[in-house]
């Protein structure tokens, strides 16, 4: 037979044994959801940081893009206001866009008013009609 411990100094230091235990284990489990948390914020604040770089790294790369055209745009620009600004741009500009001329020369100007699709299409209906005896 077993033979009961009833001595009551070593029963309390068995329970104070048992409730230190027990505060350890809250601790730690405390503890461990405490870095659990830390470690979710830290991760999806990197994952936040890492994708905000790779958008602004394509957006620099898209504007980067348009700068170099614009660019290539402005000096193009800047080479067709030199050009007008010689006597040779300015008569080119009166002559083509103004329909000007000399005051030796004549202006002859041939307008025509249907394009050659719509004319194409009226004479094959023009034929289709004729074959068919509907004139």
């Amino acid at each position: 037979m077993k033979k009961l411990n009833t001595d009551p100094i070593k029963t309390e230091k068995r329970k104070q044994d048992r409730i230190r235990r027990y505060e350890k284990k809250a601790y730690y489990s405390f503890a461990t959801i405490i870095l659990l948390i830390g470690i979710i914020i830290v991760s999806r604040s990197l994952y936040l940081n890492v994708k905000k770089y790779f958008t602004y790294s394509e957006q620099l790369s898209q504007l980067e893009e348009i700068h170099s055209e614009q660019t290539e745009r402005n000096e193009k620009l800047k080479s067709e206001i030199k050009q007008f600004n010689t006597l040779e741009g300015i008569e080119s500009i009166a002559r083509n866009k103004l329909k000007m001329a000399e005051e030796d020369e004549v202006l002859v100007i041939i307008k025509n008013n249907k394009p050659a699709d719509k004319k194409n299409k009226k004479n094959k209906q023009e034929k289709s009609s004729y074959l068919n005896g509907a004139e």
